[in-house]
């Protein structure tokens, strides 16, 4: 029975007001306020001052590294933060920083919360920034932060959509073009989700840039983009059924609208000459996420659609059945935001979901600590909906990327596997279990199913892994020996010798190379399709191995929902007002391999046409 919940306004305000709310995004102003307690800068206790100047300081415990910022001060303030420098990933940082930024500026204060999604980041550089304070004479721990703090004063609206990355937001700008009121909350204090991570242009076809070229490239018709999603996705588990080829004509027959969507709202294109599976040509921005989420911020600013950070949804809000609500955790408890006429789940999958991952993909449970999806990927949505009677997609899968050292993305260690040099790929069996020169979702795929625990990528010292060449090739001997005390570099004299140390079985390992040796002879083919020319045995010591995992940016899943994107119940039938996009619903376009650039542009498609159709406009597709 679908849960029952009144239809009504309420705020259940907590007795203890937190000391610093981010719930304005720092490039979006239109967000209605009811100040509470408002002290604009930090009081400077015990008469202390700044010594006037600019300072450095250097921020430890950022995702990659540490944070370097120059710091301003006159003698009673904090005027200017630059980061100087930093390792973190570049589109995340672009929308940390600044926020960050502004915050602590602000706040007058390093003593204030950290962004929830982006903790790591956000500790380095108050850490930074506390460092340069105490440089200018002054002890940040004695620096009281102004106390800001807003009650959500738009709860009802005809849409609410619940998750502020690519497909929330899409949607959200399409229902309010089409003359719905909307009203867009998001857990974190960021917008963006996992698309904010993105690194590829949004995959199209016959854009309105392909036809300003000479001659369209052949890899950019639709019928080759078509042909490209469905045979990959065939190639690994055709049993699972999926792709749905309906479902992907619609997505590819419509991707030149989203693109024409996009520019002609002012959106800048770049054109990419990437064929990573995407065709090539294919419009992208600046190579970020970031480059996407921020204009369409700038157009939510322009239509003046309040958006709420920190405003997690959890219990969706029914009525005779239908869905007319969600219940949101906000630092003043539980507020209800009233939906007239839907509300569209756009809360991304459930990467960092432990219990989630057992369920739906239970081998690759033990690699959700190492996911770099957006850190609101916990399956929120899947919960809200199967708990209104939705029905998850079966067979539900990782959105693979590649494999990393279990020390995190911030490592030195190259994370693209495959390349010259031919190395092999073992399980803590000493086995080997994929074709090492496969692409990134093919490698996580198989280690997945293959390899608990993780892999290790086995090399020698010859010409082969320390030459650094125009083809790509790094020296991953001096990478090794730069980082040997890393717990997950391994070397020895001998295959047997680094069997030992790696804890593997060593007679496997050097079974597996004498095997490799035997196919790079011509002698017999690959058991994983890999060429003679690709293998090569190893033989020249010492001998190296590194610890490798998976870990991915997404997930394939959600719930079931018709091309509509109305999400249906275990009889097939629309549950009214619910609507699921971007990873909610994404399932039905890949298998277990993944073509980059796919994902934003089923966020974008998904998007359009759910915030259409839910302000009661004609879905925006040709047939």
């Amino acid at each position: 029975m679908r849960n029952k919940r009144a239809k009504n306004v309420f705020f259940a305000v907590s007795a203890v007001l937190f000391a610093s709310v981010l719930v304005a995004c720092a490039n979006n102003t239109n967000v209605p306020e009811q100040e509470v307690i408002m002290s604009p800068v930090a009081t400077l206790a015990l008469n202390q001052t700044f010594t006037p100047g600019t300072f450095t300081g250097v921020g430890e415990g950022g995702y990659g590294g540490t944070v370097t910022v120059d710091v301003t001060f006159t003698a009673t303030e904090i005027t200017d933060i630059y980061v100087v420098e930093h390792n973190e990933t570049e589109g995340f940082a672009n929308l940390v920083i600044p926020t960050m930024t502004n915050a602590i500026l602000e706040n007058q204060s390093t003593n204030i919360d950290v962004l929830a999604g982006a903790t790591l980041t956000s500790t380095a550089m108050l850490n930074a920034v506390a460092n340069a304070i105490t440089l200018a004479g002054t002890d940040p721990n004695l620096l009281v932060p102004g106390v800001h703090a807003t009650i959500p004063t738009n709860t009802q609206a005809d849409v609410v959509v619940v998750g502020a990355g690519l497909s929330g937001l899409t949607a959200a700008i399409h229902a309010a073009q089409n003359g719905a009121s909307v009203v867009v909350i998001e857990k974190l204090s960021i917008p963006g989700g996992s698309s904010a991570f993105a690194w590829g242009g949004i995959a199209a076809s016959e854009t309105l840039f392909h036809e300003q070229m000479d001659e369209m490239p052949s890899a950019a018709t639709n019928t080759a983009f078509i042909a490209d999603l469905m045979n990959q996705g065939a190639s690994v588990h055709p049993d699972t059924g999926y792709p749905f080829l309906e479902r992907v004509e619609q997505l590819v027959l419509n991707s030149h609208l989203r693109i024409s969507w996009l520019y002609e709202l002012g959106h800048e294109f770049g054109v990419s000459g990437r064929s990573h599976g995407v065709p090539p040509g294919a419009p992208t921005g600046d190579g970020a996420g970031t480059h996407h989420i921020n204009f369409l911020m700038s157009i939510l600013n322009n239509f003046e659609i309040p958006i709420y950070f920190n405003t997690r949804g959890v219990e969706l809000v029914t009525e005779d059945d239908a869905v007319t609500g969600v219940v949101a955790d906000t630092a003043f408890g539980q507020v209800v935001f009233n939906a007239n006429d839907a509300v569209i789940l756009a809360t991304g999958g459930f990467s960092h979901n432990q219990e989630l991952m057992e369920r739906f993909v239970p081998n690759a449970a033990e690699f959700v600590q190492f996911s770099i999806a957006g850190t609101g990927s916990a399956g929120d949505g899947i919960i809200m909906a199967e708990a209104v009677g939705a029905v998850p997609w079966p067979y539900q899968w990782p959105l693979g990327f590649g494999l990393i050292t279990p020390s995190g993305p911030g490592a030195p260690f190259p994370r693209l596997l495959f390349g010259p040099g031919n190395p092999i790929l073992v399980n803590y069996q000493g086995n080997r279990f994929v074709n090492e020169q496969a692409a990134f979702s093919v490698l996580s795929n198989a280690m997945i199913e293959h390899a608990p625990g993780g892999a290790f990528k086995i090399f020698d010292s010859s010409t082969a892994f320390t030459a650094r060449g125009a083809d790509g090739s790094v020296d991953w001997v001096a990478i090794a020996q730069e980082n040997i005390d890393s717990d997950y570099i391994f070397y020895a004299s001998t295959l047997a010798g680094l069997a030992q140390a790696i804890g593997i079985p060593a007679e496997n390992l050097i079974a597996t190379n004498n095997d490799v040796g035997t196919v790079a002879l011509s002698l017999r083919a690959d058991t994983f399709g890999r060429s003679s020319a690709q293998s090569t045995s190893l033989t020249q010591a010492p001998f190296f191995a590194i610890h490798y995992v998976t870990h991915d940016i997404g997930t394939k899943g959600g719930v079931i929902t018709d091309m509509q994107y109305r999400v249906l119940d275990e009889n097939n039938d629309i549950i009214p007002g619910l609507f699921a996009v971007g990873e909610m619903s994404n399932r039905p376009y890949w298998n277990q391999i993944y073509i980059a650039g796919t994902a934003l542009s089923q966020a974008i498609s998904s998007g359009a046409i759910a915030g259409t159709v839910a302000a009661g406009a004609p879905s925006p597709v040709i047939n």
